[in-house]
């Protein structure tokens, strides 16, 4: 596969287009090995005599389980037998290891604004049968940690098979990839997750700091553990379960507004403080 993408005869000259092409493929096979999970679950229902809505029901439930494992399961298997084993799985172990920084202050002041901003707007209701059992909590937690995760940690790696030229390159792969990061989870996951058009600024939001001042895992990471799950569970935008295990409950259009403005601001915020204290910018 890798010979294929690196041949001259291949239209595609820019390098992170060959990214763009090979993560397309990763999520093309997500979509695959979903579909069959689907449809052995579905079958083992039908056998029971369950109705439509009987299964309908058990993905809601059981959505989280269902993404974690398509997601893990299409990402060993990418890695085992497309002849990226011997090249990505080195280059993972390696980002691991040695891309882990620690939050800078300015990092923490945005994550506490991005937390905090709906409560000092109003934009949230009480949700007086507030309820959420311990299972509950662990597939919320494990469940984004996986979908976002394994997501950020592959197109991360990407750039040790094929490294980008400049910062030109960079920026059309914080464009580019969040929109088909978008577009391939709702085509795939339309019955199990509620996806909205804000998932396109906090997946990008996610890319920004996987690359502030040095290529890292860590900040998206914090990202996810703090931002993510505090939307999820207090904010009721969870992805699966949206707002039936959540205190509060935001406002729709307030919430993917709110996003894409936070984006924004964050982005550049980062950026001027990046240009104002330049040290250690720099990519493994």
């Amino acid at each position: 596969m890798q010979t294929f993408f690196s041949s001259k005869k291949w239209f595609i000259q820019h390098l992170w287009q060959k990214q763009a092409l090979i993560y397309a493929f990763f999520l093309a096979s997500v979509w695959f090995i979903h579909l069959m999970i689907l449809s052995v679950l579905t079958a083992m229902h039908l056998a029971l005599d369950h109705n439509l809505g009987v299964i309908a029901e058990w993905l809601s439930d059981n959505g989280w389980l269902i993404v974690s494992f398509t997601k893990l399961t299409t990402f060993l298997i990418f890695i085992k037998f497309l002849e990226l084993k011997s090249d990505l799985f080195k280059k993972l172990k390696t980002i691991l290891r040695n891309a882990m920084i620690q939050p800078r202050r300015e990092f923490l002041v945005c994550l506490i604004l991005l937390i905090s901003w709906p409560i000092f707007l109003n934009q949230v209701t009480y949700q007086q049968e507030f309820l959420m059992g311990l299972s509950d909590f662990v597939q919320i937690l494990v469940g984004n940690i996986v979908f976002y995760g394994i997501d950020i940690l592959f197109v991360l790696s990407l750039d040790s098979l094929y490294p980008l030229n400049g910062q030109r390159d960079l920026k059309y792969k914080h464009l580019v990839f969040p929109l088909i990061f978008y577009a391939a989870n709702r085509i795939t996951f339309m019955f199990e997750m509620n996806i909205q058009i804000a998932l396109i600024p906090i997946f990008a939001i996610m890319l920004f700091l996987g690359y502030y001042r040095r290529r890292n895992w860590t900040l998206p990471l914090y990202f996810i553990l703090m931002v993510v799950l505090s939307y999820s569970i207090i904010y009721g935008v969870d992805l699966v379960f949206e707002s039936r295990h959540s205190l509060f409950k935001i406002k729709t259009s307030s919430y993917a507004f709110g996003m894409w403005v936070s984006a924004a601001v964050m982005i550049l915020y980062l950026e001027w403080k990046k240009y104002k204290n330049p040290e250690y910018i720099f990519l493994d």
